[in-house]
């Protein structure tokens, strides 16, 4: 952990991490983020979630670090990553991604570009912005094939985890997403330029 940090250009934000370790007992629960199949089923598991505060996107877009960061529910957390643990332990789960810093929008690229596949999705919600974008805690995105999509959901439902469809995966190279009522799509190709060259292209040296 890091608390002081600074360089030329002035002092850099605290990074405090916490490290954790575990062990995964058969191989095949090993679950990664990228999605794996066109026709697979998205599945937001948790709540939608609203909170802005100290957001990735309220620094970016905005250029303001403000807002209360969001809040954590033990309960809820506990419910949520027994869930999933579950179904992957049950052989439902293709894909599984945590969401975090940028939210939804962020997640679903991460895993369309992990697993070079696009996706179409339609997020819960009334501001575009919200939906897109809140770093609320305690939801993963998970995918299922389309045959075990019902079994997972059931599932969730006895088990009282929130949850929602969020779409499909596809084969087009493209990330779509509705939210608010309001379409967005972004090419994989610009979303892995981004992805990836952003910190060497700010980090090269010009002679």
């Amino acid at each position: 952990m890091s608390l002081y940090n600074e360089s030329p250009a002035g002092a850099i934000d605290p990074t405090p991490t916490v490290g954790m370790v575990g062990l995964v007992e058969k191989p095949e629960h090993i679950t990664t983020q990228a999605f794996k199949a066109a026709g697979d089923i998205i599945l937001l598991i948790g709540e939608p979630g609203h909170e802005l505060g100290a957001s990735h996107y309220l620094l970016a877009v905005h250029g303001r670090k403000a807002g209360a960061p969001p809040q954590l529910d033990y309960a809820k957390e506990l419910g949520v990553q027994n869930a999933v643990r579950d179904l992957i332990r049950q052989g439902l789960v293709r894909s599984a991604h945590d969401c975090s810093e940028g939210g939804l929008a962020v997640n679903l690229a991460e895993s369309c570009l992990s697993g070079n596949l696009g996706a179409k999705a339609t997020l819960p919600g009334t501001r575009a912005d919200v939906a897109l974008f809140n770093e609320s805690q305690s939801r993963i995105v998970i995918t299922v094939s389309p045959e075990n999509a019902a079994q997972a959901e059931e599932f969730l439902k006895a088990k009282n985890i929130p949850h929602t469809r969020l779409g499909t995966v596809v084969a087009d190279q493209s990330l779509k997403i509705t939210a608010a009522n309001t379409p967005c799509e972004w090419p994989l190709e610009t979303l892995r330029t981004a992805h990836q060259g952003t910190i060497p292209a700010l980090m090269a040296w010009e002679n």
